[in-house]
């Protein structure tokens, strides 16, 4: 087949890669002149990694990553409440720098990324034709839009499923001998805000942390690093020292998600990623998702007709996501709670659930059925 992909990022590379070894003549169509992957640190489970493996792709992986063995959730007393243990089947969670990850993918894809000003709109979903803006037109069996969490041919599939904000902004950064345990990420929960801290091996961590605020908040488009150190002085001295030892500008976005979709496929046309399914970042899903995707749907194309591995990768994919989006959003809710109230309740049912039962709440992430 001859087939599309819309945007270069990580899921639409995964795609790609797939597609490629299997014979297929794809064509990937990224926007950005600049194919560099804006980010710092992200997550793969094992899921993922262990679907990545056949494909020769996890091993480059594992070697530029770090193997993440818990994460901790503390108030900002610096008081523990509870953890996640990861490995516990002997399987892999990796965090990475993105723009690794990145470059692994480019490396793995050998093809070309057209570099296009703008996919202006699919001018027919039963043939698979885009039309771009230069007034070109061209013709794939599949069209893959990956195109993210403003996905433009998401809102052209389905009008009114645009972005919704969530309430709260996030800055991002890089740290560099915080002096931290490579093996264990921390999560500090306060009224002020939320800092997460995720070990990335080698003395180096990224760091988040996310502030309630008005959509497109004048006063924190403002903030810079020294003004973050200001607002979080109080907070256990891993975070002040992990803003210290901070290593270049942060990166600042609002944060979003959207509303569960019925189907992610409309004609010769389906939706791959954060394109598909955003949801807020509570759980740390957006990439490993991603690369799920491509993997689900590359499986359904290898055994079925074109028809029939659409509608399995709906099956596959439309609940799972549902429920990660719902359970996300759900997350960022009670984490961004300013109710002193609420707060004093929450740490104490977060303090005395089993870590069995944290367990148990997280581990569908990792079951999701991709054939």
């Amino acid at each position: 087949m001859r087939i599309g992909i819309i945007g270069a990022g990580i899921g639409g590379l995964t795609a790609a890669i797939l597609l490629e070894r299997l014979g297929h003549s794809v064509e990937v169509l990224e926007k950005r002149h600049v194919l560099k992957q804006e980010g710092v640190g992200l997550g793969i489970g094992e899921n993922a990694i262990r679907a990545l493996e056949r494909y020769d792709i996890a091993e480059d992986i594992k070697r530029d990553g770090n193997i993440l063995i818990e994460a901790q959730l503390r108030d900002a007393n610096d008081t523990y409440l509870n953890r996640v243990i990861f490995n516990k089947d002997g399987e892999d969670n990796i965090t990475i720098q993105r723009s690794s990850l990145h470059n692994i993918l480019r490396y793995h894809y050998k093809g070309n990324v057209r570099l296009i000003k703008e996919v202006v709109k699919i001018t027919d979903f039963d043939a698979g034709t885009i039309k771009m803006n230069d007034g070109t037109s061209n013709q794939y069996d599949l069209i893959i839009a990956a195109d993210g969490l403003h996905s433009q041919v998401r809102r052209q599939m389905f009008p009114g499923s645009e972005a919704k904000y969530q309430g709260y902004t996030c800055f991002r950064g890089t740290s560099v001998n915080p002096g931290l345990n490579d093996k264990t990420a921390l999560e500090y929960w306060d009224a002020r805000g939320r800092f997460g801290i995720v070990p990335l091996g080698d003395n180096e961590v990224y760091w988040f942390l996310c502030i309630n605020a008005l959509e497109r908040d004048t006063e924190f488009r403002n903030y810079n690093l020294k003004k973050l150190k200001r607002y979080f002085k109080e907070f256990p001295h891993a975070v002040t020292n992990v803003l210290d030892n901070t290593v270049g500008d942060p990166l600042h976005h609002d944060i979003y998600d959207i509303e569960p979709l019925k189907t992610f496929v409309k004609g010769r046309v389906v939706l791959l990623g954060d394109a598909a399914h955003a949801a807020t970042p509570n759980m740390g899903q957006g990439a490993l998702q991603a690369i799920e995707d491509a993997v689900c749907l590359v499986n359904q194309l290898e055994q079925y007709p074109l028809k029939e591995a659409l509608a399995n990768y709906d099956r596959l994919s439309v609940p799972h996501t549902k429920k990660v989006i719902l359970k996300s959003r759900k997350i960022g809710k009670a984490a961004q709670s300013e109710s002193q109230l609420f707060i004093q309740l929450r740490n104490k049912v977060v303090k005395n659930i089993p870590e069995y039962v944290l367990n148990k709440q997280t581990e569908f992430l990792n079951r999701r059925p991709l054939n």
